[in-house]
């Protein structure tokens, strides 16, 4: 399970640092995870990174460097270098969503409404901003809403 990015020490506006994480003043922002909109991108290490032999993970190249595109605007965010892979299945079981980025020498995201963010060389892990509101569906636990653009 991954950490948020960071716990709040102080309630004040929310701010974009320069790195693409929103931040609100006096949090301490873990340095490995890049926000983009409704992007997520975590670093990760050689250990982590999916190995053909290794962690059972089963990964296909893409044949774009979409991260993700909005339903409603059409939208996408994208890589301007590197290699994106999408997971397929995990222990042998289906996984959606989660898509590898290998930037080994580095790469901008881009995106027309939430500009661009630079990322240094290395290998990235790409979630989708998961939103949830208990209010939004009486009856259920909670209701989820996917980023995607």
């Amino acid at each position: 399970m991954t950490t948020l990015i960071a716990a709040p020490v102080v309630s004040s506006p929310v701010h974009e640092v320069s790195s693409g994480v929103t931040a609100i003043p006096g949090m301490a922002v873990d340095p490995g995870f890049f926000q983009q909109g409704d992007v997520l991108l975590e670093r990760v290490t050689d250990d982590a990174w999916p190995k053909a032999d290794g962690n059972y993970r089963t990964l296909r190249l893409k044949e774009d460097r979409r991260l993700a595109v909005s339903a409603t605007t059409g939208y996408s965010h994208e890589a301007s270098t590197g290699r994106v892979y999408e997971e397929l299945s995990y222990g042998g079981r289906p996984v959606e969503g989660t898509l590898w980025l290998d930037a080994p020498a580095g790469c901008e995201i881009r995106h027309p409404e939430h500009g661009t963010i630079q990322l240094a060389p290395d290998r990235y892990r790409v979630f989708g901003v998961v939103e949830f509101d208990p209010f939004e569906a009486p009856g259920s636990q909670f209701a989820v809403r996917r980023g995607g653009g």
